[in-house]
């Protein structure tokens, strides 16, 4: 915005909507939780999620970072242990609005 690069009625319309926008793109909008792929919890186990939520520093409110892992872990599973640095690679993003 700043650059003139996008407009900020666009920018508006993105973050009232963010799933609309991706599924705009072609990119799909999956609504998970723990519970969920239970064959995938190998990729990250409960332990693991649990040590990230011990580790965050970040904010005052317990349920935005307990939000964080659950976000964090869902990705991981969803992933499969499979890692790129080359976003158009990775199967799953997560995608926020901060």
């Amino acid at each position: 915005m700043v650059a003139g690069e996008v407009l900020p009625d666009y920018v508006l319309s993105v973050a009232n909507n963010p799933g609309g926008a991706l599924e705009t793109g072609g990119i799909g909008v999956k609504d998970a939780n723990l519970a969920h792929y239970p064959n995938a919890h190998k990729y990250f186990t409960q332990d693991m999620h649990d040590d990230f939520m011990s580790k965050i520093a970040w904010g005052a409110d317990i349920r935005s970072r307990e939000h964080d892992a659950d976000c964090l872990t869902l990705l991981m599973r969803l992933r499969d242990g499979k890692h790129s640095r080359d976003l158009f690679n990775c199967r799953y993003v997560f995608v926020t609005r901060n």
